[in-house]
């Protein structure tokens, strides 16, 4: 997670939401909920499903190599460069994270460094004690130029919130597995870009930790193209929950989640909601917001609402061009197209024998002594 400026991303979103759902849930549970106590007790319960496995344990695969021989120096200069970036992520320290990024860095979600310092920055504010763990399974050497793929984890503490649970700190898990591609530059190396394939993290508070939750939405889509993202839950028993699904563009400075709390399926203990990709191609964060909280009767029959717990569950996905860029808005323009083959001699414009031959071109054509390339 020290290594790609999502997990930053992630983590600095997910306080965003969690503060916007700490007030809705106090503010919806009471007339949301009241409602549906009655009914809870007749429900079966779903079966148990799990969002994450909440440890930083990674997975054992060993590290492959590819361009190099498994021992050769190179690999082990690699490998010290993502060590010393874990331990400056790990120390807090901002000046020895980036004295790893070129100055040009941009991230595949084209954040700046100064994006990525920033980030950083809130990051260790809000979860002081957070710590990282990078484990390489990949390393592809071209010359000059490496890519590293890892596995990463962090876990954290998060502050206590004032409201509605006072004293009460917050549990961070987070996992991830994505790339950095590297330069030599003399005999230092620079992380110059990266590129998350999957993460996924979950802050939760009070009897919300530990809870088993699943948030289901593909990791890639098409721009423009549809898809779902649903929740669900394993709510313990004499609690009822509220939840909102958002999807919002991976941007910098970023948007505060914009949408309305629901109450949770009472049948399926899930809810699920449609999203349309962002036409751009920037890729998209998940936040899934869920909120706990208890209500019984008071003498006079009116509902007494407890606040019990509340997690933030966040889930990337990443947007694809569905028309080559090279060829932009104008993709159907034959224009744009490849015309000729690469030495001149055919007309990619015309249909070809199963011979290969163009049709509107005679066998006198085709002689080396009356063929002219393609101009």
């Amino acid at each position: 997670m020290g290594l790609r400026h999502f997990s930053q991303y992630t983590l600095h979103k997910a306080l965003c939401a969690l503060s916007i759902g700490m007030v809705s849930v106090s503010l919806l549970s009471s007339g949301v909920l009241w409602a549906n106590k009655q009914a809870l007790s007749a429900e079966q319960k779903p079966t148990s499903c799990h969002f994450m496995a909440q440890s930083t344990k990674l997975s054992g695969e060993p590290l492959r190599v590819i361009g190099a021989e498994p021992d050769a120096p190179i690999i082990e200069t690699l490998n010290n460069v993502i060590k010393s970036l874990t331990k400056a992520s790990n120390q807090h320290d901002i000046a020895g994270v980036l004295s790893h990024y070129a100055p040009h860095f941009k991230s595949g979600d084209n954040l700046s460094l100064k994006d990525l310092q920033k980030m950083l920055k809130d990051t260790w504010t809000h979860y002081p004690d957070i710590q990282y763990q990078v484990k390489p399974i990949e390393i592809r050497i071209h010359g000059d130029w490496a890519t590293v793929e890892t596995l990463d984890s962090a876990t954290a503490t998060s502050k206590p919130v004032d409201e509605p649970l006072p004293n009460e700190t917050g549990q961070l898990y987070s996992q991830s597995r994505g790339m950095v591609y590297l330069h030599r530059v003399g005999k230092s190396w620079e992380i110059t870009g990266d590129r998350t394939l999957y993460e996924n993290a979950i802050i939760s508070y009070g009897k919300a930790k530990g809870m088993d939750v699943t948030l289901s939405a593909p990791d890639q889509v098409f721009a423009g193209d549809t898809y779902t993202a649903r929740i669900q839950a394993n709510i313990p028993d004499n609690l009822l929950a509220i939840t909102s699904i958002a999807s919002d563009p991976i941007m910098y400075p970023q948007a505060k989640p914009d949408d309305r709390f629901r109450s949770l399926s009472q049948r399926t203990h899930s809810l699920e909601r449609v999203f349309e990709a962002n036409p751009t191609h920037h890729n998209e964060m998940i936040t899934a917001t869920l909120g706990l909280t208890r209500v019984e009767q008071d003498a006079q029959n009116r509902p007494l609402v407890t606040f019990e717990g509340i997690a933030t569950i966040m889930k990337r996905v990443n947007v694809f061009s569905s028309v080559p860029e090279q060829f932009g808005t104008d993709a159907h323009n034959t224009s744009n197209l490849v015309q000729h083959s690469a030495d001149g001699w055919i007309d990619l414009r015309t249909p070809t024998t199963p011979e290969g031959k163009n049709e509107q071109q005679t066998d006198a054509d085709q002689s080396p002594s009356s063929a002219k390339p393609a101009s």
